[in-house]
């Protein structure tokens, strides 16, 4: 029963029971009351009069009391009935109800492009005929209660654009009151046009990734097994893509002894910890061999937020094979073309210095009493110390040839200082022999750029402005340990809060955050009230610290300035702190490095203010393509630049905007472009699916740049050329070591003086072609033989004693002497300087001797004649 009705019998069984109880109880009551019977009768009627009136108040009262109820109702009820019409139009959203034909609301019939109500025939004919089976089945399994809804997506048969179609969400719900279908229509079209185009996306990123030339991409899920395999990465390793999808990283390249700590690094990554730096590593191939590559490493995240991680491998081997024979090449021709200040260094089979330079003990500030004996280890950094004493067991079990690396010296302070060390096999003792270069400059030039890239890069890849700020204060503090750095940012209300300060207590942050920025507030609140520069050599004497001079004793904190840094109009957005434990004045070098890294927080932090949200797969691709070890460009076929990273740009010396208005062929050396031309033209008709060449670039300053160039031609799915992919690292370095020690050994070869080097038994180490003519002897025939005197008599013996012995004494020698070489006498001029060698296997100093005839003559001495003078 409905409850309205139930309502209705409720008030007549309320007015029937109280009509009897009226009658009868007031017709007792007037029979007990009086015994007149016209006087009853009187009453009785004044009784139903007022039962009337009684009873038309009560009914007009309840009339009332429903007319207003009902009017609040439908009130009520018109008012929420527009309401979903608005939503309905904003959501793009509409409903409908079925009882054997479909009554649509407006929107759902404005979305449909139909009558309010239609039957199903009717809805079939505007539906697209690939999912009018889907519907109609779906609709027959609910009114056959065989499932209680449905949530289908519809194409319809019309489209808003020639080129576009229109999709709907179509949902329903069998009622259990009375039976009917009720449900929504939604219009979906703009979410799977975001899905096609997210798609197109995703698939132009994986061409990137597989057809990139000469760089190995793989992609590994949380567990590090692979999900992604370019061929590059097959030609690299020898693992097809089938034979590698599944499996985990360290069955596939990982060498045995390598396995642990690449596991437990990679973990630690994906579980927030620090990121993989980019480094050279050996791997393995499928055949057990190792190969040298340069490997870069990106972490991303899928849609189910599930870490991935990309590896970028760029293949070395011919770099090592080429930077190995240059070395060689340059050991061999070092001492005859320049001196190095290198110190040089012996050491015996238990690793015991044996010999050292005076370099050596200027670097190291010691004498030679407190060098020699000593083990070579002690003299580096503990940290690096265990590492020498592995490489050098390595190279003495002869497990490795030579090694070199920078390394840290040990130091009683806490400043650092670099130097690069090599090392090899003594062939002649069983030990090492070795030199260290100072490169504690050029350590802290690079690191000084590593820095600036790296934060260039964050700001490039749009990391937050707290983890970019960080970065800095890190940084700097590895240039220089002695720093404490912080980074504090005004707020509106002219106060100063921490950004970053990765090494200051906690709670002498607390103790200053949303200091105000007053002059004479600190060093930080007075630079950032007055935007300049505030040194405060010793905290416990400078006025602006009388307030905190208690708090920073308690911390260890003995100096400290401050410099603000500011906006393109001047306004100061906040400070750079830098503290120190000891009373100390900063250098100008040390302010100059700071007001760098100014300029790169102004820039983060305006850049913070217009970062917009992108892409999942863009980032991806950015990442990517920005990241590269090697500059990369995207040509068109007509040799145009569609797309360049940063690397190339770098090399190039254009910016970004520059190379995009020009062609290869405008950066190319004229006498290199036809060959170019050439390849890319094979490359483009499928003659050949890539091509590598050595090649000559003309950068933006009118320099040039000899590089590496690998170029991949991509096409469409119909296999038609799209533009070409390449690839570009900077080998002018190579080509420079190659000019240089070709020079070498041409002045050498061809000088008209006659060099000669001796050890200091006088014994022929090598010389060149015109002392072979001079003596008459063959290179073959003076190796090893001794030098004979000036002539065969007593003077000149003593002559070639006096000159040995000034020679050893002063380290140089230079005049005349009289000669004989194969009979014939000679008037020469000889100069002689000593030359300490690292190519000497043995303890001892070698000589440069060089001769000028000063009469010369013919020489009649035959090739065959030998000079056999004793000393």
């Amino acid at each position: 029963m409905r409850s309205y009705l139930a309502l209705a019998g409720k008030l007549a069984a309320a007015y029937l029971l109280f009509s009897t109880l009226w009658i009868f109880l007031s017709d007792s009551l007037l029979s007990f009351l009086f015994s007149n019977a016209e006087q009853i009768a009187l009453l009785q009627t004044s009784k139903g009069l007022l039962f009337v009136v009684l009873s038309s108040i009560a009914i007009g009262a309840l009339a009332l009391f429903l007319g207003e109820r009902l009017e609040r109702t439908a009130t009520l009820l018109q008012q929420r009935t527009n309401e979903l019409a608005e939503v309905e139009e904003q959501g793009n959203l509409g409903s409908w109800r079925y009882d054997g034909q479909f009554h649509w609301s407006c929107q759902a019939a404005k979305l449909l492009g139909s009558a309010p109500d239609c039957s199903l025939e009717e809805l079939l004919i505007l539906i697209c005929p690939a999912d009018r089976g889907g519907l109609q089945r779906s609709l027959i399994a609910c009114l056959d209660e065989q499932q209680d809804g449905f949530n289908l997506h519809l194409q319809l048969n019309r489209a808003p654009t020639p080129h576009a179609s229109q999709w709907l969400q179509i949902c329903a719900q069998r009622s259990t009151t009375d039976g009917h279908l009720h449900g929504t229509l939604r219009d979906v079209t703009g979410q799977r046009l975001d899905q096609e185009a997210l798609r197109e996306s995703e698939q132009r990123f994986r061409r990137l990734l597989e057809q990139t030339p000469r760089i190995a991409v793989q992609a590994y899920d949380r567990e590090r097994r692979v999900i992604f395999w370019n061929a590059s990465s097959e030609r690299l390793y020898g693992y097809s893509l089938t034979e590698a999808l599944g499996r985990r990283l360290e069955e596939l390249i990982i060498p045995e002894p390598m396995q642990d700590r690449v596991i437990s690094d990679i973990q630690r990554w994906m579980n927030g910890g620090p990121p993989l730096p980019p480094s050279e590593l050996a791997l393995r191939r499928k055949d057990g061999s190792l190969v040298w590559v340069y490997s870069s490493h990106l972490l991303l995240r899928n849609r189910q937020n599930q870490p991935e991680m990309y590896c970028l491998d760029i293949d070395l081997s011919e770099l090592k094979q080429t930077s190995m024979a240059l070395h060689n090449s340059e050991l061999r021709f070092r001492q005859l073309v320049e001196q190095l200040g290198e110190a040089i260094f012996l050491c015996d089979a238990q690793l015991h210095l044996r010999f050292v330079n005076p370099a050596w003990l200027s670097l190291h500030k010691c004498s030679e009493s407190d060098s020699l004996g000593q083990p070579l280890w002690l003299f580096f950094d503990p940290e690096d110390a265990a590492l020498v004493r592995e490489r050098a067991a390595a190279i003495l079990n002869g497990q490795e040839q030579h090694w070199s690396r920078e390394l840290r010296l040990r130091s009683d302070t806490r400043q650092t200082r670099w130097a690069r060390l090599e090392i090899a096999r003594d062939a002649l003792d069983g030990g090492l022999r070795g030199s260290l270069t100072d490169t504690q400059l050029q350590h802290h030039n690079r690191l000084l750029q590593e820095a600036r890239n790296a934060t260039l890069d964050a700001l490039l890849g749009h990391r937050p402005l707290k983890e970019i700020l960080l970065d800095i204060t890190q940084r700097l503090q590895q240039i220089n340990p002695r720093m404490r750095t912080s980074i504090m940012l005004k707020d509106a209300e002219n106060r100063l809060h921490t950004a970053a300060a990765p090494t200051l207590p906690e709670a002498y942050l607390q103790a200053i955050e949303g200091i105000e920025a007053l002059p004479g507030v600190g060093s930080c609140g007075h630079a950032a009230a007055t935007g300049e520069l505030t040194i405060a050599a010793d905290l416990q004497q400078h006025p602006n610290w009388a307030n905190y001079r208690q708090l920073v004793a308690s911390f260890g904190l003995r100096a400290c300035w401050s410099l603000p840094f500011k906006n393109e109009r001047g306004e100061v957005l906040g400070t750079f702190g830098v503290y120190y434990e000891e009373p100390t004045q900063p250098s100008a070098s040390d302010i100059r490095l700071v007001a760098d890294f100014t300029r790169l927080i102004v820039l983060a932090i305006e850049q913070s203010r217009r970062e917009d949200d992108r892409e999942d797969s863009e980032q991806r691709f950015r990442a990517t393509f920005e990241q590269a070890a090697s500059g990369l460009a995207l040509v068109s076929t007509q040799g145009r630049f569609l797309r360049v990273n940063r690397h190339i740009c770098e090399l190039l010396g254009y910016s970004e905007a520059e190379l995009l208005h020009m062609t290869f062929q405008d950066v190319t050396h004229p006498d290199d472009i036809d060959n170019d031309l050439q390849q890319a033209r094979r490359l483009r008709d499928g003659e050949i699916t890539g091509y590598s060449l050595d090649k000559r670039y003309r950068r933006k300053d009118g320099s040039l740049l000899w590089g590496r160039l690998d170029v991949a031609l991509h096409r469409n799915a119909q296999g038609q050329p799209q533009f070409y992919i390449s690839s570009v690292q900077d080998i002018g370095w190579r080509k420079q070591q190659e000019r240089e020690l070709q020079l070498a050994a041409t002045v050498f070869h061809n000088s008209h003086e006659a060099m000669v080097l001796v050890d200091v038994q006088r014994r022929v180490i090598t010389a060149n072609p015109a002392f072979t003519r001079l003596t008459g002897l063959s290179l073959e025939q003076l190796l090893g033989r001794r030098l004979p005197p000036p002539d065969r008599h007593s003077s000149g013996r003593a002559q070639l004693r006096q000159l040995w012995q000034q020679l050893q004494e002063h380290g140089h020698w230079s005049g005349e002497l009289q000669a004989q070489f194969g009979n014939q006498p000679h008037q020469l001029w000889l100069s002689a300087s000593r030359a300490d060698t690292r190519d000497s296997p043995l303890d001892e100093t070698q000589y440069i001797l060089l001769f000028n005839d000063l009469n010369p003559r013919q020489n009649t001495t035959t090739a065959g004649s030998h000079h056999r003078s004793g000393s």
